[in-house]
């Protein structure tokens, strides 16, 4: 009898979740697949349990009460709960598998994400996983929810409170354009050379755009007018094809153009200057309040591994 007590406290709490969310008995009821009066009668129970109103109705939808807010943050925490429960068990039962959820800056995805799983695949020949592409302001959220295992990118421009994270040191942005670009007549090319051409980019903190503008005379700018130099995409694949047949120019990490120049598609252009040239801060982000699947943690050590061959390599 417990038991089944329990089972139908956890649906009513399932109830009253759906019809906060959908605001609408028929939308709410046709989510959980119980009739509208089946719906209807649990609330009225609950009603009846507590002694409060959980539910108004407002102009266009229903509307939850102060009482009723108490028990949908206890029905999320709830489920949170269980979805973690499960996670966990998961995770011991099947520790060569299951799924990793990873974030990662576009800029990141050819140069340190894809290495880095190459080096793990071996290791877990039956994970699944699937990569979002973004930055932290992007998909801090989804981390909250309990979406996703690791996130690696540039440091961001926010502080990062409630997250584990480890700092990483990359190489510099080199600055490329196609082998003919007129950029390459300048004997000495500077950065307001550059500012002088579209410029393609993958999405980037605001502390490197301050940082390659403080090296020109660009610097004092705001960002809004710093940002509007940039076409941005977040496929550094598409960019290089753009610049590949266009007077545009990019910075990309070397080991993420080594097929291009090889091909002599792409070329790397030689600008001496001190901002430009300085190390990139990033960073790889973990959950502190839920375990993570053994890959998650393999996976961030491959990607330091790869982070200290590009350094050694120079790239």
């Amino acid at each position: 009898m417990e038991a089944v007590r329990h089972t139908d406290n956890l649906r009513q709490l399932a109830h009253v979740l759906a019809l906060h969310e959908c605001g609408d008995f028929g939308r709410a009821a046709e989510r959980l697949g119980i009739t509208k009066s089946a719906l209807s009668q649990s609330l009225q129970r609950m009603e009846d349990i507590y002694g409060v109103p959980l539910f108004v109705r407002g102009r266009r939808k229903i509307m939850v009460t102060v009482y009723g807010e108490i028990l949908v943050e206890t029905a999320r925490r709830t489920f949170r709960t269980f979805k973690e429960t499960q996670r966990q068990i998961d995770l011991l039962r099947n520790l060569d598998a299951g799924r990793l959820a990873i974030a990662c800056d576009p800029l990141l995805a050819d140069s340190l994400l894809a290495p880095a799983l190459l080096k793990i695949v071996a290791k877990y020949p039956r994970l699944e996983f699937n990569q979002r592409s973004g930055n932290w302001l992007a998909i801090q959220e989804d981390f909250r929810r309990g979406d996703l295992d690791i996130f690696l990118g540039l440091r961001p421009d926010q502080p990062i409170e409630g997250f584990q994270f480890e700092e990483l040191e990359l190489p510099p942005l080199k600055v490329y354009a196609r082998p003919g670009h007129a950029i390459f007549l300048e004997p000495e090319p500077t950065l307001d050379d550059c500012w002088r051409y579209p410029i393609l980019a993958a999405p980037v903190p605001d502390w490197y755009i301050q940082r390659i503008a403080r090296g020109s005379s660009r610097d004092g700018h705001s960002l809004d007018d710093l940002r509007k130099f940039f076409l941005v995409s977040d496929s550094t694949s598409l960019i290089r094809d753009i610049i590949c047949a266009s007077d545009s120019i990019s910075a990309d990490f070397a080991a993420s153009l080594g097929p291009e120049i090889s091909a002599g598609r792409l070329k790397i252009l030689d600008i001496a200057s001190r901002d430009l040239n300085e190390t990139i801060p990033a960073v790889i982000i973990t959950p502190l309040d839920r375990a993570l699947p053994p890959s998650a943690g393999s996976l961030a050590e491959a990607i330091k591994m790869t982070v200290a061959e590009f350094r050694r390599e120079g790239t």
